[in-house]
């Protein structure tokens, strides 16, 4: 699958506004991957894969088990890794799927930005330059449009993947580093989302919400099926104590029985 350029932060927001799908916008095996994951716990996995951010993280990931050091899952991380492998090139973009995680994960969006821009700065330094400010752009929205799901999709996307385009990159980039600032800090972008009500500000608090809306969705669902369980066991153990054994075909041998039979 080739990516769309999008020409516009407007166009790709139109193209997902009121069409995500309910009540969760996640394919299952990033709900699975993901669950119960939390901003601080992403972040220990992400310090573990770069060494406490001493070396950058994996820009390219060649096969689903260099996936390990987010989970043990092994059949949803083959499942993550063919989810993000569009163009079937048996490797995937690094940067998309921490980003994707980031966004995933419960927490407010001012710590997932921070995560996210720890990943995207080098030398341990939390800030990041204009240059890597456009990267990051370009890399989250890449990477929304491969795990986000709308209304006419089933277990995974269908819709092409999105680019946005070179020059609405270095618009937006331009727009935040108008003052020449040299580096940008999570919390100024934040800060900045803030004070912005354009298309920039809905890319990111209306994907990160729903994002981990479906998390949370899929989390309850898990704890509700654990709950029932025990319910669902005593039932079938009373079901069974009240059956009438006195049909032969309900009759379960025991192996004594069963031995005699065979020495007659």
């Amino acid at each position: 699958m080739k990516f769309t350029i999008v020409h516009s932060l407007n166009q790709f927001n139109s193209l997902y506004e009121s069409k995500l799908k309910e009540p969760s916008c996640l394919p299952i095996c990033m709900e699975d991957l993901c669950a119960g994951w939390t901003t601080d716990s992403f972040y220990q996995i992400l310090s573990r894969l770069t060494l406490k951010f001493t070396i950058c993280a994996p820009l390219v990931i060649q096969k689903p088990e260099e996936l390990a050091v987010f989970s043990n899952k092994f059949n949803t991380l083959h499942e993550v890794f063919k989810l993000f492998d569009t163009r079937g090139l048996s490797r995937i973009d690094g940067m998309e799927l921490i980003c994707c995680f980031a966004m995933i994960s419960s927490g407010t969006l001012q710590k997932k930005l921070e995560t996210c821009f720890y990943s995207f700065s080098l030398n341990e330094d939390p800030r990041i330059s204009k240059e890597s400010f456009c990267f990051f752009l370009d890399t989250y929205i890449r990477g929304l449009s491969k795990v986000i799901l709308v209304t006419t999709d089933t277990f995974y996307p269908k819709h092409p993947n999105y680019r946005l385009s070179i020059r609405e990159i270095e618009l937006v980039a331009n727009a935040i580093f108008k003052n020449n600032e040299d580096k940008l800090s999570s919390g100024e972008f934040y800060a900045y989302l803030q004070q912005e009500n354009g298309p920039l500000k809905k890319a990111f608090t209306t994907y990160p919400t729903e994002l981990q809306k479906a998390q949370e969705s899929y989390r309850d669902i898990m704890s509700n099926r654990l709950k029932t369980l025990p319910f669902i066991k005593n039932l079938v153990y009373d079901l069974i104590n009240k059956l009438d054994f006195k049909y032969p075909i309900l009759r379960i041998p025991s192996l004594k029985s069963v031995q005699q039979k065979l020495l007659l």
